[in-house]
């Protein structure tokens, strides 16, 4: 196991109706900036909840933050902010409200030009103190120091992060998620399960108890997916996936070792040119992925197959096929198509998307692999090829 150094200061409240203990962690003098996408906390009562938490704050609302926010209009957060003397913000939805909430109390503390955070990891050294409540699980932002925002004008789509970042509540209702549609919760199973991948079948480094860690979570998650297809309304698995989102990306599976977010950085440039929802780009781009690099990933692919889909047999080439094969069956039964020209991609792009990430992105993508072109190459072949075979 690699040196590391963990810190997650957020603290977590779990549980039905605890939307109303939310004053009780705020600061008294809390001038709140409370954001919101109004499809995220109208049908499911969040907004009513929260406004009736905070009467007795100044309230000022900023709504309407969509899915892959958008910065131009996140900056216009920043007039309101400054008129108010807002010093809190709250926000309420999924983890595209959670990042964009974050770009807001990171923009309002920067003298500079706010994009200028996007520039490298860890700039953000201040912040606004930030409290939100998740109403779709999978993003896990709500519980790290990382944040996503695109520039819709410049069709780019970045990360930025900053241990000022952490929100300093998080408070998980289950209940809330009930009113989501089932292709938004298939997104977020979609994308919890993708961050786990990415920080498990990784290099080959001796790190058992994260290895064993990230297949529990897993395998809860696969159960949890279950329980929800054959019951939507089953609020105990909804409160599983809540916490699995939570613990897939606050930082403790990866301590000690390297993660490998190229499937991400990939999905980063189809969301910003091609608009394909996350989750979707996800569920095609980490089997291709997982298919280009299974040479480098090959002792954790086999220990994946054997302790995740339980699959058994002396041929290591097959154990790795069956692996990759069950996680495109599991996707395909969440309800995505797998084949790109159903969400608006076809292989004569395949140069194109090449020459945005070179533009975008540094080689190599990946953290703890030599993700380069060639690699990068093979991966967009291989989602394109897989619903061929």
């Amino acid at each position: 196991m690699q040196p590391f150094s963990f810190y997650n200061p957020t603290r977590i409240v779990f549980g039905a109706g605890k939307i109303a203990e939310l004053p009780q962690y705020l600061p008294a003098d809390a001038r709140i900036l409370f954001c919101f996408d109004e499809e995220a906390v109208m049908a499911n009562q969040v907004h009513a909840q929260v406004l009736q938490a905070l009467r007795g704050h100044v309230v000022v609302e900023f709504g309407g933050i969509k899915p892959n926010p958008d910065y131009d209009y996140l900056c216009q957060a920043l007039p309101l902010i400054k008129a108010h003397d807002l010093n809190v913000i709250v926000s309420a939805g999924g983890g595209s409200v959670i990042d964009g909430s974050k770009f807001i109390a990171a923009a309002a503390c920067t003298k500079g030009d706010p994009w200028d955070l996007t520039a490298q990891p860890f700039l953000v050294k201040h912040a606004l103190p930030h409290f939100c409540i998740p109403t779709l699980p999978g993003a896990g932002s709500e519980m790290n120091r990382w944040g996503v925002v695109s520039r819709r004008s410049l069709a780019l789509k970045r990360d930025f992060s900053g241990d000022a970042l952490f929100p300093q509540l998080s408070i998980l209702d289950p209940a809330v998620t009930l009113t989501l549609p089932w292709q938004n919760l298939q997104h977020g199973l979609i994308d919890t399960f993708s961050h786990i991948i990415e920080q498990y079948v990784t290099t080959d480094v001796d790190t058992p108890l994260q290895d064993r860690q990230a297949e529990a979570l897993l395998l809860t998650l696969i159960e949890a997916a279950e329980a929800l297809l054959k019951n939507p309304n089953d609020l105990q698995a909804r409160g599983h996936l809540m916490w699995i989102a939570c613990l897939s990306l606050n930082d403790h599976l990866q301590a000690g070792m390297q993660p490998d977010f190229a499937a991400h950085r990939i999905s980063h440039i189809l969301t910003a040119h091609y608009d394909i929802v996350h989750g979707e780009s996800m569920a095609l781009l980490l089997p291709a992925t997982l298919q280009a690099l299974r040479g480098m990933k090959q002792r954790k692919l086999l220990r994946y197959a054997r302790a995740v889909w339980q699959l058994q047999g002396p041929d290591e080439e097959e154990l790795i096929d069956a692996a990759i094969d069950a996680t495109r069956q599991f996707f395909r039964r969440l309800g995505i198509s797998l084949n790109p020209q159903d969400h608006g991609l076809d292989a004569s792009m395949i140069p194109t998307i090449l020459a945005q990430i070179e533009t975008e992105f540094s080689y190599p993508l990946g953290e703890c692999h030599p993700v380069y072109q060639a690699e990068t190459l093979t991966i967009l072949q291989n989602l394109f090829l897989f619903p061929k075979q």
